[in-house]
């Protein structure tokens, strides 16, 4: 099986990810669930790279504990892993995109805020 690349899911994921809105009355609103959006939100973020690693290592059928040695999983379990890595690349791209435009947001309505004063 052909295994879409990290830019082709990244890319089918933003795509998509504006379909997904920012709660921004919640967010102004609660500042426990503003607290847990971010700390969500950076959490995905750090964890990013890790998956993308092991999506790329059992791509190339390579082991993920040990670099440089082939894979001991089965080809029907590599596929399954790989299709569970897939959904959460592209759910976790989504994610990002959506961290990035809330960042971004916070960032204008500050500088505009510090503009008035």
């Amino acid at each position: 099986m052909n295994r879409p690349t990290l830019q082709e899911i990244r890319k089918e994921a933003l795509d998509a990810s504006n379909e997904i809105a920012i709660a921004w009355e919640t967010l102004s609103s609660d500042p426990l669930y503003r607290s847990d959006f971010e700390r969500t939100l950076t959490a995905c973020e750090e964890l990013v790279p890790d998956i993308e690693q092991l999506y790329v290592k059992l791509v190339r059928g390579e082991n993920v504990l040990e670099d440089g040695e082939e894979t001991a999983i089965s080809y029907a379990d590599r596929e399954m892993f790989l299709d569970k890595l897939e959904d959460e690349l592209y759910a976790s791209y989504q994610v990002l995109d959506l961290w990035n435009r809330y960042q971004l947001i916070e960032s204008i309505t500050t500088l505009d805020k510090q503009s008035q004063w």
